[in-house]
């Protein structure tokens, strides 16, 4: 993996890229967004400004870079804030039988390390939910990254709310999701996966 003008920084941690060789053998243990919701995430909140895009499905095989169904369907697409730059910190194993989800481990260590390298946003499209608040670990870390002057938008979920009066993030941070019965985007604020300023925008995924 190579970084660029876009993507100004990649860190991993072993807690993950120690069960590469279980969960995908022969694949580098590196950063890299094998999985593909990283990825997906990152454009959305901080893609290029792209013209006459063609509207895609996926795709296998030969076709793994999907398939045009119609050629220059979107005149202009970009994600939220097209000239941020990207820092990408993989907290969550690529998707297998054996390891799935997100380490906590991870999730804390990224959060910090995020705090260290002056970022201005985290974006966190990952979902969860704690009945204590005020004693879970990851929420107390986005607390210190508030208390650092670290935007922080956490993902609400794709469902609505279904975990109580406060979702996974109820510290000081914004939250987002998609209601499905809507299919349009909610922005909530509340106390505690998109508020994004430049220069720097952190993905944990």
């Amino acid at each position: 993996m190579q970084c660029n003008n876009k993507l100004i920084g990649v860190r991993s941690y072993d807690v993950i890229t120690d069960a590469y060789e279980a969960m995908i053998p022969g694949w580098p243990a590196i950063g890299e967004d094998y999985q593909g919701h990283g990825s997906h995430t990152a454009s959305t909140a901080a893609g290029n400004i792209l013209y006459d895009v063609p509207y895609m499905i996926a795709g296998l095989g030969e076709e793994s870079d999907g398939v045009i169904l119609k050629d220059a369907l979107f005149p202009q697409i970009s994600g939220v804030a097209p000239h941020a730059n990207i820092i990408s910190y993989q907290v969550c194993y690529p998707t297998s039988d054996e390891y799935t989800g997100c380490p906590g481990e991870a999730l804390i260590a990224g959060i910090e390390d995020a705090i260290s390298d002056g970022v201005d946003v985290i974006n966190f499209s990952i979902g969860g939910a704690d009945s204590n608040v005020w004693a879970d670990p990851v929420q107390l870390a986005f607390l210190a990254a508030r208390e650092a002057g670290i935007s922080v938008a956490a993902a609400a979920g794709n469902s609505g709310q279904a975990c109580g009066a406060e979702c996974f993030g109820a510290l000081d941070i914004h939250h987002l999701g998609l209601h499905k019965s809507l299919q349009q985007h909610m922005h909530v604020v509340s106390l505690w996966k998109q508020l994004l300023i430049l220069p720097v925008l952190l993905i944990l995924s």
